[in-house]
C-alpha cells in the first residue's frame, strides 16, 4: 500500500498512526504543513515495512543521517523531491493545486 501525503493537512500525530498499518510500503511526503522532523523520524522508525519513501529535499537535512541510513538499512529507497509549491485558480470558485513536475 502506498499513501501520498502531500498537500494534506497531516500532522505528526496522524503521521505516526499510519505506522499502525501493516502492509505500508510507500509514502510521499512533498508539502505538509504542521509536520516537524521530529514527527515524521519517529513515524520513519515505526513503520517497519517501508520499502520507498518520497520526501521534499528541504526534510534532508533536517533528520539525523544515523536514522536515514538505519531506514535504509531496512532496505527503504529514499527518493528527495525539490518540487515547487503551486496554487492555480481555476474558473469559478474551485482551486486546484498542483505539483510542478520541472
Amino acid at each position: 500500500m502506498q499513501i501520498n501525503l502531500s498537500y494534506s493537512s497531516v500532522t505528526d500525530v496522524g503521521l505516526l498512526s499510519l505506522a499502525n498499518i501493516s502492509c505500508l510500503q510507500s509514502f510521499t511526503v512533498l508539502h505538509l504543513q504542521g509536520l516537524v522532523p521530529g514527527g515524521l523520524a519517529a513515524a520513519l522508525l515505526a513503520c517497519g515495512g517501508l520499502t520507498k519513501v518520497k520526501l521534499h529535499l528541504s526534510l534532508r537535512p533536517l533528520l539525523p543521517q544515523l536514522l536515514i541510513r538505519h531506514v535504509e538499512s531496512r532496505g527503504c529507497v529514499f527518493e528527495w523531491r525539490d518540487k515547487e509549491f503551486q496554487v492555480n485558480f481555476m474558473s469559478g470558485s474551485c482551486l486546484k493545486i498542483e505539483q510542478n513536475t520541472n
